[in-house]
């Protein structure tokens, strides 16, 4: 009815406000290790830059979030521990749909152990996920 229609429209034009614009956003307070955010279907993958005196390597979450009437709320958020050893991400891409995303990470070796390579990565419910390709030893 009217109700249902006017709900979907306040939706959608909340969709068209640039989260930027909100008045308690605050850019500077935003961890500028965070070098990546990508955002799928109803999933995200945040990439984190971590670096020691020798070089720097990527830390990578999976992140499930609900997008309501309300704020995006974050389900949950699971580390990829099996990229933990030498992988610098540097480009994040989805394809698939709904049922079954796909993200493709774009890795190279941050200490040379080996060829730059593309990480598949396929989100399930709860932050579990199948992962292919990635180098569990750095090498």
């Amino acid at each position: 009815g009217v109700k249902n229609t006017m709900r979907t429209i306040s939706i959608f034009l909340a969709l068209l406000v640039p989260f930027s614009l909100k008045a308690d956003f605050k850019p500077e307070k935003v961890d500028p290790s965070l070098t990546i955010i990508s955002q799928g279907f109803s999933y995200r993958v945040l990439v984190y830059s971590v670096c020691s005196p020798e070089h720097c390597w990527s830390e990578t979450y999976l992140q499930s979030v609900s997008y309501g009437d309300e704020e995006p709320k974050i389900l949950c958020s699971k580390k990829l521990e099996e990229m933990a050893y030498g992988h610098s991400i540097s480009k994040v891409e989805w394809s698939g749909d709904v049922e079954n995303p796909i993200v493709s990470l774009s890795a190279q070796a941050s200490h040379g152990g080996f060829e730059p390579r593309i990480i598949t990565l396929k989100p399930k419910a709860g932050c579990t996920y199948v992962i292919e390709g990635a180098s569990t030893t750095g090498f």
